[in-house]
């Protein structure tokens, strides 16, 4: 789920400064980043719809703090993905 995108953005993050040698896959790195959001909103999208039914507090609670770290990893990285398009 989230934490596989988050951890392909991290690999692209890796890879980034690789397109200096190579502008003409730019596109297709803006493209894979842009299906990793979508795939991340798309979890989230289910965390949420599926939050009503989960009864114990503490296993929301702990679910809300994973969710809101995997939010501000993404977002620190799609930060970082810009330097590269």
């Amino acid at each position: 789920g989230m934490s596989a995108v988050v951890e392909t953005l991290a690999c692209l993050n890796e890879i980034g400064p690789c397109l200096k040698f190579n502008l003409n896959v730019k596109s297709d790195f803006g493209v894979a980043i842009l299906l990793c959001q979508s795939a991340f909103n798309g979890c989230l999208m289910n965390v949420n719809a599926n939050f009503f039914s989960i009864k114990d507090k503490a296993v929301i609670s702990k679910t809300e703090k994973e969710v809101r770290a995997l939010i501000n990893r993404q977002n620190a990285l799609l930060n970082e993905l810009k330097n590269y398009l």
